[in-house]
């Protein structure tokens, strides 16, 4: 199976302080909740990863991303219901890709 995120986004996650690239605008937002969840703080990076859908194809590999990361983030904030909901709608493609599950832990 292979990694969802990039390297760049795990070292976003694990509290790289790094300046972000310009890439497509669904990216970029992914990225500031990478960084937000890096830095504590979970609302506002569920408000990046929920902007992130909007620029992904519904059934994309990149939006089940988002959506697993928006579900995670959800969870952490005691919003299991929602959480769930999201990841059981990004897994099913991940698992589809060939893409290891993965978890927002620092």
């Amino acid at each position: 199976m292979r990694q969802a995120l990039t390297q760049l986004e795990l070292q976003i996650l694990h509290g790289a302080n790094l300046e972000l690239p310009e890439l497509k605008v669904g990216l970029n937002e992914r990225l500031k909740g990478l960084q937000s969840i890096a830095q504590g703080d979970d609302l506002t990076a569920i408000s990046h990863f929920l902007r992130s859908l909007g620029f992904f194809e519904p059934q994309s590999l990149e939006r089940a991303i988002s959506e697993r990361c928006y579900g995670l983030a959800l969870i952490r904030v005691q919003r299991e219901v929602e959480g769930t909901f999201a990841l059981e709608r990004s897994d099913p493609i991940l698992e589809q890709h060939g893409v290891e599950l993965f978890e927002l832990e620092l």
